[in-house]
């Protein structure tokens, strides 16, 4: 019996020995081959006489022999911009849309081959100065004008704003798509350009008769001149809709046609005219 018993407190003391499970394999996982993706190499180099790839700026420019891959057209070398980047002012290369020009030479550059300036260039902010002349994208108006020369532009520098309504700028800034010009004035601050207030278009605004007419809109009175225009006449501008009034000097929005014309009063100089869509 004591050996029974002994068996038996072994039979519990021991792990698994009453219920001993069979050992399952890992099975294992085949290894899944990383998928090599292509990216283009960046452009380095480009000769003068080839296409010049849009959105790159020339940083360098070099003489090259007739028996060189560039045939003694010069070689330019060429990479994406970035702030504070001084490019060539070659001629094929314009700076690239959203970059404004900060700093510029007149003087040819030996980096540059000894033919070519320099520009500096950044990305635009609220408050930016840019070389006077420098293009600027939207939502940029020209708020301010150097009177005297400003040394990084070695020339007239121009302060860049992001407008808002009803803000003041200069009279030869751009007036973005769906802004309005709705007073001028007059002020130092633009070296001689004059003021002009800026708003967004909206559903019977009047606006002084500059610029181009904003998108979808058509004008429905016109005035010689208008208060707050100086000698500038004055426009009514209000969404179409079929048999709108409108006049003669109306842009209009594709899919709008004339179905009549009249004299009308409100139009000053220009005919009346009916609209469908």
């Amino acid at each position: 019996m004591a050996t029974v018993a002994a068996l038996a407190f072994l039979a519990f003391a021991v792990p698994g020995a009453t219920a001993a499970q069979a050992a399952v394999p890992a099975v294992p996982h085949a290894a899944v081959p990383a998928i090599a993706h292509s990216v283009a190499p960046a452009l380095t180099t480009v000769c003068a006489n080839q296409p010049f790839p849009a959105g790159y700026i020339v940083t360098a420019a070099a003489t090259t022999g007739l028996s060189s891959p560039c045939q003694g057209f010069l070689q330019y070398t060429i990479a994406l911009p970035t702030n504070g980047a001084h490019a060539c002012a070659v001629g094929a290369a314009e700076i690239p849309a959203g970059w404004v020009i900060t700093g510029s030479s007149i003087v040819a550059q030996p980096q540059c081959a000894g033919e070519y300036a320099t520009d500096t260039i950044n990305q635009p902010y609220n408050g930016i100065q840019a070389c006077l002349g420098s293009t600027f994208p939207s939502p940029y108006v020209l708020t301010a004008i150097t009177s005297g020369n400003y040394a990084p532009c070695d020339g007239q520098a121009m302060t860049l704003t992001q407008q808002y309504a009803g803000i003041v700028a200069c009279a030869n800034t751009a007036v973005w798509t769906d802004w309005v010009v709705t007073a001028v004035s007059s002020g130092s601050a633009c070296a001689g350009y004059g003021l002009e207030t800026l708003d967004p278009a909206y559903d019977g605004i009047v606006a002084c008769g500059q610029g181009p007419n904003p998108a979808g809109y058509v004008i429905t009175e016109n005035w010689t001149t208008s208060n707050g225009c100086g000698l500038d006449q004055g426009l009514k501008y209000n969404l179409p809709y079929n048999g709108i009034h409108a006049c003669g000097d109306s842009t209009l929005p594709t899919g709008w046609y004339v179905t009549s014309t009249y004299a009308d009063s409100l139009c000053g100089l220009f005919q009346g005219e009916t609209l469908q869509s």
